[in-house]
C-alpha cells in the first residue's frame, strides 16, 4: 500500500492489473511412504509487474515453510509429511495463493509409493533370498541392511537373525558387516584367502626387480585387504585390494626389491596381507656373501578365514643349513 501511495504521489497511475502464473498449473507426484519429501513450484508475472502475497495449504500434512513471496519470478518451497502414509494412500489438496492479482488455486496429489528398498524387504522370505541378493547386487544389500525397517524382513524374524544384526549393525565398513551377517547366519562360507607356497631363488641381481605374488580368494562374498611390507628393500604396488580386484578368483600382486637397499649379511623381509578374517602373511629372506650374489626364498602359507588374527610365523634355512624363525608369532586378538 505504501509503493502504490508512493506512485501516487508521484503521479504515477496505474491501469493495470498483475498477472499471476502459476508453473506448474496442477501438482501431481509420487512421494516415499514413511519419509519426508519436499518440492516447489513457482509464481511468475505474466505482464512484467510485479505479483506478491500469501500462500496456504487446505492440508494440514502439506506445510509452507515460508508462506510469504514477492516479485517478479518466485519459488515458494514446501514439504510433504507421508510418514504416516501407507503404499497407495493419497493426500488431495490445493495451494490457495491471496496476491495483489487476486486469488489463485493450484491442486495438488501427492500419492504414496512403497521405494525399492521396501519391495525388496518384503521380498526376502529365507535368509538365502538375501545372500541371492548380494551375490546380485552388493550395494542395495548394503542400503537394506542399513535401513531402519530391516528387521521386518520376513527372514529376520527370528532371535538369532536380530541378535547377530543388532551385534553387527552401525559399522563403518557396511559391505564388511553384511558380509560377516551373512557368514554368521549361514547363508554363505566365508571368503578365504590363499598364496601358493613356494621357494623362489635369485641370483646375480645387481639392479632392482620386480616380481609377482599371486592371491587367490575362494568363495563369492565381500573381502577387504591391506598389504604390508617390511625390510627397506621390499614394496608392493598396492596397499588395499578388494574382491573387485580379484579376476576369475585370482590377483597378480606385483612387489620391487632393490639391492642397493641391501645391508650386508642377512635382510629380513616380510610381506603381510591382513583381512578382517585373518593374515597369512610372507617372508622373504636374503643372505649375500657380495652385493652381486643373492638368494631368496619366500614361504606363502594359505590360512583358512577366522576372526582372530593368525598366529603366522615362517621358518627359513641359511645356506649352511642353519634354520631360524622370523617374526615371533603374533598373539591372537581381534
Amino acid at each position: 500500500m505504501r509503493e502504490r501511495i508512493n506512485r501516487l504521489a508521484r503521479g504515477i497511475v496505474d491501469t493495470e492489473s498483475p498477472e499471476c502464473v502459476c508453473r506448474p498449473a496442477a501438482i501431481e507426484e509420487a512421494v516415499r511412504a514413511g519419509e519426508a519429501a519436499r518440492g516447489e513450484f513457482f509464481v511468475l508475472s505474466g505482464n512484467g509487474l510485479t505479483v506478491k502475497g500469501l500462500v496456504y495449504s487446505t492440508d494440514s500434512r502439506v506445510r509452507i515453510p515460508d508462506n510469504s513471496f514477492g516479485g517478479l519470478r518466485s519459488r515458494v518451497a514446501y514439504e510433504v509429511d507421508s510418514e504416516q502414509l501407507t503404499d497407495g494412500e493419497e493426500i488431495r489438496g490445493e495451494f490457495c495463493l491471496v496476491t495483489n492479482a487476486g486469488e489463485r488455486r493450484l491442486p495438488y496429489v501427492f500419492r504414496a509409493e512403497a521405494g525399492a528398498s521396501v519391495r525388496a524387504l518384503a521380498g526376502l522370505k529365507r535368509p538365502m533370498d538375501f545372500a541371492r541378493l548380494a551375490r546380485e547386487d552388493m550395494d542395495l544389500a548394503c542400503r537394506l541392511f542399513d535401513y531402519q525397517d530391516f528387521v521386518t524382513a520376513p527372514f529376520m524374524q527370528g532371535t538369532r537373525a536380530r541378535a547377530v544384526y543388532e551385534g553387527l549393525k552401525g559399522g563403518r565398513d557396511r559391505a564388511g558387516a553384511v558380509e560377516e551377517f551373512m557368514v554368521a547366519m549361514d547363508m554363505k562360507p566365508a571368503v578365504e584367502i590363499h598364496v601358493k607356497e613356494e621357494t623362489r631363488k635369485y641370483q646375480e641381481h645387481v639392479a632392482a626387480f620386480d616380481d609377482v605374488l599371486v592371491i587367490r580368494k575362494k568363495n563369492w562374498g565381500y573381502v577387504k585387504l591391506s598389504v604390508e611390507t617390511e625390510g627397506e628393500f621390499l614394496t608392493a604396488a598396492r596397499e588395499r585390494l578388494t574382491d573387485r580386484d580379484f579376476k576369475n578368483g585370482e590377483y597378480a600382486l606385483s612387489f620391487h626389491i632393490d639391492p642397493d637397499r641391501m645391508h650386508r649379511g642377512r635382510n629380513l623381509g616380510c610381506i603381510t596381507i591382513r583381512g578382517i578374517r585373518g593374515s597369512p602373511g610372507s617372508t622373504l629372506w636374503r643372505r649375500a656373501m657380495s652385493r652381486r650374489s643373492c638368494r631368496a626364498w619366500s614361504d606363502w602359507p594359505g590360512a583358512r578365514s577366522s576372526r582372530s588374527t593368525l598366529r603366522c610365523g615362517w621358518t627359513m634355512r641359511a645356506a649352511g643349513g642353519r634354520r631360524s624363525r622370523w617374526p615371533r608369532p603374533w598373539p591372537a586378538s581381534f
